[in-house]
């Protein structure tokens, strides 16, 4: 199956908080991304996946997410790997550590995120249909007239 991803990259800065909930309606996924060798960055997920799950139509909190603790190819690390784990594993949220200069592990987090919309989206579409269409014998048997 192919999949076709749309992605906008809103750097994660303060100054275009305003502008990037236009970017959350609509969308069917969110990659939240830190900077490993940048405590800060990894503290502002909290306010970061607040914002997306307050933003997005309709506001869902199974909303499909991913988290990618980004530069691990540096050595200067300020957040312990533990700690993202910790931190996403109580969100239940999947959490990849990549290199986007060395591309480490940034395939593998996408086709994570695609899989997780795919999966909502059946869900919805089951729960749709089913909700929807209801046939039974009964449905089907009707009483002849003269």
């Amino acid at each position: 199956m192919k999949v076709k991803l749309q992605i906008w990259d809103t750097g994660g800065q303060e100054r275009f908080r305003s502008m990037v909930s236009t970017f959350y309606k609509g969308s069917d996924g969110c990659i939240l991304a830190f900077d490993v060798t940048d405590l800060e960055s990894f503290e502002a997920l909290d306010t970061w996946r607040g914002d997306v799950l307050a933003k997005t139509i309709p506001v869902e909190p199974s909303y499909p997410m991913v988290v990618l603790g980004n530069k691990i190819d540096l050595a200067d690390r300020q957040v312990p790997q533990e700690v993202a784990q910790g931190w996403c594993k109580e969100k239940d949220i999947p959490y990849f550590e990549v290199s986007a200069k060395n591309d480490i592990n940034v395939v593998q987090a996408f086709e994570m995120l695609a899989s997780r919309a795919l999966s909502r989206y059946r869900s919805i579409l089951e729960n749709y249909l089913t909700d929807s269409i209801k046939l039974s014998p009964e449905d089907q048997s009707r009483s002849k007239c003269c």
